[in-house]
């Protein structure tokens, strides 16, 4: 795996980057999945790059404060963005038109994520932060509250994956916890250190947690029993998103705090195949093409690479 693309255009930290889920970021609507790339930064920009070009092809107005989490809905027709606002801001992801903003948040947002409802199509937001609540959207309704407040966290909320009826919270206080929203049962696995970030495999057997004790693990779902520990890499301070590599989820990729993008074998025994160098800064997301086993990855040097 090398490095493809680097994408510029941020003046400062670039804090995520996301590949999208369908390609109707443009009117190339006829392009696959993962054609096109958002980043969001520091700089309080929200940009729109193809993968064919190291210059932004367009930018979404709108905030004004740094941009921490980014999720695309399931059909790419929108885009949520958050951060230090306070607020999430809804985007039409063709027209690059603000739909309207969500708030109720007290504190930063680090975590969004799109849910599509199984029962009439229709989409949900789910959204965490700092102030220690997670909060669940209908996307239907024009309400300004949220449908639901979820406040079981004794810290900040770093991340969240929502798959079928459950949804995956990390959070600083040493916890992953899952929701069966439609049962409304809690369960929670005690990992000590602060989390940074979960992912679900795709079959929602294990999860993938990462931690700033310097550790990534593999839980089994059902049991919170540990499968695997991985190490190798530096993560002490800054958080950073922990993927599976796509398709076959064989792999698991971290970037570092000292600029490389970490790859392991998934099991039996977590061993490290190669690291990436590229970045110069610390490295904040790192997240799987939806279908080919490529990366994206974006850092505090300003930067946004692409790998394959």
């Amino acid at each position: 795996m090398k490095c493809e693309q680097v994408f510029r255009g941020h003046d400062g930290a670039v804090h995520i980057a996301l590949f999208d889920s369908k390609s109707q970021l443009s009117i190339h609507r006829s392009l696959e999945s993962g054609e096109y790339i958002l980043s969001g930064g520091q700089d309080k920009q929200l940009l729109l790059h193809s993968r064919k070009s190291s210059t932004p092809l367009a930018s979404y107005e709108g905030h004004g404060w740094p941009i921490l989490s980014l999720s695309i809905s399931p059909d790419a027709e929108r885009i949520a963005s958050a951060g230090e606002d306070r607020q999430i801001f809804l985007w039409d992801s063709s027209t690059r038109k603000l739909l309207r903003r969500l708030s109720g948040h007290t504190q930063r947002i680090d975590a969004l994520s799109f849910h599509r409802s199984s029962s009439d199509n229709t989409f949900l937001l789910a959204s965490a932060g700092y102030d220690r609540s997670i909060r669940l959207w209908d996307l239907r309704s024009s309400e300004r509250f949220p449908l639901q407040v979820l406040e079981d966290a004794k810290d900040g909320v770093t991340s969240l994956d929502w798959r079928d009826y459950f949804l995956l919270a990390s959070s600083v206080d040493g916890h992953v916890r899952c929701y069966d929203i439609r049962k409304s049962l809690l369960t929670t696995d005690a990992i000590g250190a602060p989390v940074t970030s979960v992912q679900f495999s795709n079959l929602l057997r294990n999860y993938l947690v990462s931690s700033l004790d310097g550790k990534i693990r593999l839980l089994e779902n059902s049991s919170g029993k540990i499968l695997c520990e991985y190490s190798g890499h530096k993560a002490g301070q800054y958080k950073c998103s922990v993927t599976y590599l796509q398709p076959e989820e064989r792999l698991l990729a971290f970037g570092s705090e000292n600029g490389p993008i970490h790859i392991w074998d998934l099991v039996p025994k977590g061993r490290g195949i190669i690291s990436l160098p590229g970045h110069t800064g610390p490295v904040t997301s790192v997240t799987s093409h939806p279908t080919r086993p490529e990366l994206i990855s974006s850092s505090l040097d300003g930067t946004v690479r692409l790998w394959s």
